[in-house]
């Protein structure tokens, strides 16, 4: 703990690019799970449901490669300063909706504002990768995990008492004030020593060398592909439709919602800061293997609430660690002048995984699979990975 605070005293951008950072993963999770609750008051059908699970994904699958040249060509303040303006109006506009028939709007607010999140989100790891050594930036992404899980723990807790007393719309508006915040802090951010490439290409160019590069350079093209297996780590939809139909006469369905996420962040967040100095080229072997055998347990566990939060927090443990290290190997591995691009096209197909993870389990679910099966078919998964770094490592590392 005491290297992840000298970090944050040493560099007081990384500091308060944190900080933006907790504020906004905790706004999203508000909202995230006062949509979740919309749809189920409204009765929306399964397929609606898992629709707007993957939209939390879906633009990043198609405007990775565009936001990589943005992020390359225009100077990051600027660009930051825009995009939180972007989601924040995208965010005021959904409390608004209010009745079955504007759901559609949620879809396309929704699309906005994870458009300009994802970009958002890469221009900060390009933005830390540039300002910092390989040992400070490894400590960045793990911060950047444990923040994550914190804001994670904290948002789908409180998210789901909160809605479940105040309503959907006035969870909405805590996002809305949230980002107001962040807004005021990015004014403050000193980036004057965070350098663009002048790219002297016109766009469709840009993203085309970008292809080229990672074409070229096997080992990071193998890098993306491992780092964006972990968005099989994507159970909104999976958590949404065991809330709703199977522990509803339990707990409410944002209560549950929010608990479950909860504890499954408390493992995130333990996970991270007890096997950070064990997380090796060697060791990760082992950890993708666990990551796979804690969503067994969890999908053995399911038909009991109380039981199944033992398999939730072990299906939390240990994947921060996978993405923290899996995304360092990968910028570690990068030219500084395609990180823009190339951390943008790894956040396309990461988030295609998500998605058709999404999608997967809602279209499943409605063909007759139960949730535990589907939730085994995920741990397989993780359980190939482990053998595919296996190869990476001795191929190329």
């Amino acid at each position: 703990m005491t290297k992840y605070v000298d970090l944050l005293r040493r560099n007081r951008t990384i500091f308060r690019l944190n900080i933006m950072e907790f504020l906004g993963y905790f706004a999203a999770w508000f909202t995230s799970v006062a949509l979740f609750t919309l749809f189920s008051n409204l009765n929306a059908s399964v397929f609606m449901v898992s629709t707007l699970a993957a939209l939390h994904f879906f633009p990043v699958v198609f405007l990775s490669p565009i936001n990589g040249v943005i992020i390359d060509k225009i100077k990051p303040k600027k660009l930051l300063i825009s995009l939180i303006i972007i989601e924040l109006i995208a965010t005021f506009f959904m409390i608004f909706i209010d009745s079955y028939e504007l759901l559609f709007l949620i879809f396309i607010l929704l699309f906005i504002k994870m458009a300009a999140a994802s970009i958002h989100f890469q221009t900060e790891m390009t933005i830390i990768a540039k300002k910092l050594n390989e040992d400070d930036l490894k400590l960045a992404n793990e911060i950047q995990s444990i923040i994550w899980s914190l804001a994670y723990i904290l948002g789908m807790a409180l998210s789901g008492i909160f809605v479940t007393f105040y309503g959907v719309t006035n969870a909405i508006i805590v996002d809305v004030l949230l980002f107001c915040i962040i807004l005021i802090i990015s004014f403050k951010l000193d980036l004057n020593d965070v350098k663009i490439d002048e790219l002297e290409e016109n766009i469709l160019n840009s993203i085309k060398y970008g292809l080229i590069y990672i074409k070229q350079n096997k080992k990071v093209l193998h890098l993306i592909f491992l780092h964006s297996i972990i968005g099989l780590s994507a159970y909104e939809a999976l958590v949404a439709l065991l809330a709703e139909y199977k522990y509803k006469e339990i707990l409410s369905i944002s209560l549950a919602i929010g608990l479950i996420n909860a504890i499954r962040a408390v493992g995130l967040t333990i996970g991270q800061l007890i096997l950070s100095k064990y997380a090796n080229k060697q060791s990760l072997f082992y950890i993708f293997l666990f990551q796979s055998f804690g969503i067994f347990l969890w999908s053995f566990l399911q038909e009991n609430f109380y039981i199944s939060m033992i398999g939730i927090i072990l299906t939390g443990f240990f994947t921060t660690t996978l993405w923290s290290f899996t995304f360092t190997t990968l910028q570690q591995a990068t030219d500084k002048k395609y990180l823009g691009r190339v951390l943008s096209y790894n956040d396309s197909i990461f988030m295609s995984i998500a998605t058709t993870t999404s999608f997967f389990i809602g279209l499943l679910f409605e063909k007759g699979l139960n949730l535990q099966s589907i939730t085994f078919l995920i741990g397989i998964g993780f359980f190939i990975s482990a053998f595919y770094w296996k190869w990476i490592a001795n191929r190329y590392l």
